[in-house]
């Protein structure tokens, strides 16, 4: 049974857009259309402020922990154009330490890609563009690369994991993108023109409404890619390709009869939950033959049990509650 670990008020001006937990699941961070930022302390049963950032002059609607190898940052956009990476000085407040302002229209998403991969930042906008913030250590700054993505814009993005074992950096990673066209794209390195180009062949069409958000799945758990995708018509779709040239397809496509607007993966890849309406969460588990079944649904009451499996029905056919949470 599931149940609430916390519940507080974070004290912000207006709703909240985001929060997400940082790698070690002791701070939080909350974005706000009041155009702030809160810092908090999680790992205690009373929830303790931290701090509150103030460098948005809009609605701020995502922001995203680096790995604690590169310190203690935080990204962050908002309607007002920009990116902000913040970084934790040593009296424990939150400075910017680099600002992105290249951005014609609001920035819908932004992302860290893996850790081993180097620490860079993709961002998604409503311009139809997509910017790649990366770190240079020997030049101690930043450098971006964009590119256009959707023509009518884009909601949200997210970094591969690793694709090989070779040198770690961009030509090791895709991107995915998200936008108001209805397409799920993916985006390689491309070494020659040192830009990114649309893998091949492209994805099929599978949304009939703007794309809210897109999910790579972590690849410890399978040999094959996976993308979950999510959108304003209700659908919620698991995209595969079984090697890297391959077409993507879908393997399961879920209608939950409301907008959906996030999709989160748990760390082995082995959950997906998605976010719809206006309080709901579902999970969804791979069975043994492969397949994905719902497993739960989830409001702000708590937990709503699916209906027992008939009887006879085997190990993959029926899945109860997953034990030990997001696992």
């Amino acid at each position: 049974m599931a149940q609430t670990v916390a519940s507080f008020d974070a004290a912000h001006g207006a709703p909240i857009h985001d929060a997400q937990l940082d790698f070690y699941g002791k701070r939080l961070a909350t974005a706000s259309a009041d155009n702030s930022i809160r810092i908090w302390d999680v790992s205690t049963e009373t929830p303790q402020f931290l701090c509150e950032l103030l460098g948005h002059d809009g609605p701020v609607w995502q922001v995203a922990w680096a790995h604690p190898k590169f310190g203690n940052l935080l990204a962050s956009c908002s309607y007002d154009k920009r990116v902000i990476v913040w970084k934790e000085a040593r009296n424990g407040a939150f400075e910017p330490c680099y600002r992105h302002e290249e951005h014609q229209a609001s920035v819908n998403s932004c992302a860290f890609a893996p850790a081993e991969c180097g620490l860079h930042l993709v961002c998604g906008s409503s311009d139809g563009q997509v910017s790649v913030l990366s770190y240079r250590p020997e030049s101690s700054g930043w450098e971006s690369k964009s590119f256009e993505a959707h023509a009518a814009g884009v909601n949200a993005v997210g970094f591969s994991c690793p694709l090989g074992e070779g040198e770690a950096g961009l030509q090791n990673l895709n991107i995915v993108t998200g936008g108001c066209d209805t397409d799920v794209s993916v985006w390689k390195w491309g070494v020659q023109l040192h830009q990114w180009e649309p893998t091949n062949p492209r994805f099929p069409k599978g949304h009939e409404k703007w794309v809210r958000d897109v999910a790579w799945r972590p690849g410890s758990s399978s040999s094959t890619n996976m993308i979950a995708s999510c959108a304003e018509d209700g659908m919620v779709i698991l995209w595969s390709q079984d090697s890297p040239n391959s077409q993507w397809g879908p393997v399961h496509q879920e209608k939950l009869g409301e907008p959906v607007w996030r999709v989160s993966w748990s760390i082995t890849g082995s959950l997906l939950a998605a976010s719809f309406g206006d309080n709901q969460t579902v999970l969804f588990k791979e069975a043994l033959n492969g397949s994905w079944e719902k497993v739960t649904d989830i409001d702000e009451t708590g937990v709503k049990l699916p209906p027992p499996p008939p009887m006879g029905a085997g190990v993959g056919d029926g899945m109860g509650v997953p034990d030990g949470g997001m696992g």
